[in-house]
């Protein structure tokens, strides 16, 4: 969700300058900074309210080959949408997506925001782990934390 005010930002601030807007429209990565900043902050607060919920009522995960799948399908969308954002981001002369790319390789002296992708991918995978684990519990009888 937040790629599409990122990707519009994109697209408005390649537009020349003109009379109304004499240094063009490069501004408009900062508005859609801005929008994102919102979403992630309902995002977080909706994943707050089900997290608090599912503590106070537990119930077992079900579908697990589901969640597993979905885990990777959004794995591999927060890769090419990652990969997207770096190469559009040097075409636009953007700061942060070629930060992204520098973290991806190694570099050291990167932005500890240029992670982002990565670590999202991470979580994402964690998921995959997740229902795996659950999916061997519910199999074999015995809790994966058993000792």
């Amino acid at each position: 969700m937040t790629a599409v005010p990122l990707g519009i930002a994109f697209v408005v601030g390649r537009r020349p300058a003109n009379r109304r807007y004499t240094y063009g429209y490069g501004r408009a990565e900062d508005l859609a900074g801005v929008v994102i900043v919102v979403f992630i902050a309902a995002s977080s607060a909706v994943a707050a309210y089900a997290a608090v919920t599912r503590l106070a009522h537990p119930r077992p995960v079900t579908n697990l080959i589901a969640v597993a799948v979905a885990a990777v399908i959004g794995f591999t969308g927060n890769e090419v949408v990652a990969r997207y954002r770096i190469r559009v981001g040097r075409k636009i002369g953007s700061a942060a997506p070629p930060a992204c790319a520098a973290r991806r390789r190694g570099e050291r002296h990167t932005p500890p925001s240029a992670a982002h992708a990565e670590r999202d991918n991470l979580r994402t995978l964690t998921a995959v782990n997740d229902a795996l684990a659950q999916r061997a519990e519910s199999a074999i009888g015995v809790p994966a934390s058993a000792e």
